[in-house]
């Protein structure tokens, strides 16, 4: 026998316990269970990042209201998204994800019809204002809703070991129609049919993203207590005010960044979201 030493097997170590079917993740398997869900993401998120370096726009030079009122505009839709968490969580945790889903998707519609009413309304531009208003308003409740149960789906379709996967994919889509929708809405807006055919493909990719999610497999409902409220708030007030704080600045962008580059005469005010969003993945990839 040679005395040259015989080199060990590449496999596991001795003695460490071999991965199970069970415990190994396909991860073509989990991309597959994702991305249904990840595309109806994106179709509802579209309805937000087209729009968006649009609004200031058509509010401060069709509508000719000051800066003032475009920040209004904009805000509105966080202001109704965070009054509607309460009820947005009630129906994630008592109908399922799916229903709350499909209910702030079907509602997200409405932003789109009523910023289509706002085009017909130029004329008065209070009356056009107020459609917008609603609009941003109808979008606030339709996101929260929509966003509640699409992580919560996510977590659920990812699987306890694989929760942040299902989180991060959410994440990736969401910023992924932002800083695609933002430089297509400006095109569409600049294009002959103007805010008036962006506010109608807008209204119809909520509908898109309402048929994927009716074909994903319903999750169960966990039955149980639910914790009040003012307890909830008490354990997570503190990384919920870092999550608030964080997003002062992509608010800030996102109401004037169209405004500040039309101030001195740049173009492309939509590539800086798109920036955003792409920045926004590169981090939740790496």
């Amino acid at each position: 026998m040679s005395d040259r030493a015989i080199s060990p097997p590449l496999s596991a170590p001795a003695g460490s316990p071999a991965e199970s079917p069970a415990e190994s993740e396909d991860n073509m398997a989990l991309i597959a269970r994702l991305l249904p869900l990840d595309i109806a993401v994106f179709l509802v998120y579209f309805t937000i990042g087209a729009p968006l370096p649009v609004l200031s726009l058509f509010v401060h030079d069709r509508l000719g209201f000051d800066p003032i009122i475009v920040g209004i505009v904009i805000g509105a839709q966080a202001a109704a998204t965070l009054l509607a968490r309460p009820l947005a969580g009630g129906v994630s945790d008592r109908r399922g994800t799916r229903a709350a889903v499909m209910i702030g998707a079907l509602i997200s519609i409405l932003a789109g019809m009523f910023y289509f009413i706002g085009t017909l309304l130029e004329f008065s531009p209070i009356a056009a204002l107020v459609a917008i208003l609603a609009g941003r308003m109808a979008l606030g409740l339709g996101d929260s809703l929509f966003l509640t149960g699409a992580m919560a789906w996510g977590v659920q379709l990812g699987g306890p070991k694989n929760a942040g996967k299902g989180l991060m994919s959410v994440g990736i889509a969401l910023y992924a129609a932002m800083a695609i929708g933002a430089p297509l809405g400006i095109a569409i807006f600049n294009s002959s049919g103007g805010f008036a055919v962006l506010a109608l493909i807008v209204a119809a990719t909520p509908l898109l993203a309402c048929l994927i999610a009716q074909r994903l497999p319903a999750q169960p409902v966990v039955a149980g207590a639910r914790i009040p409220l003012r307890e909830v708030f008490g354990l997570i007030w503190r990384p919920g005010a870092g999550v608030a704080l964080s997003g002062v600045g992509f608010a800030v962008i996102a109401a004037f960044i169209t405004l500040y580059y039309q101030s001195h005469g740049w173009d492309g005010a939509a590539y800086g979201l798109t920036a955003f969003g792409a920045a926004f993945i590169v981090a939740r990839l790496f």
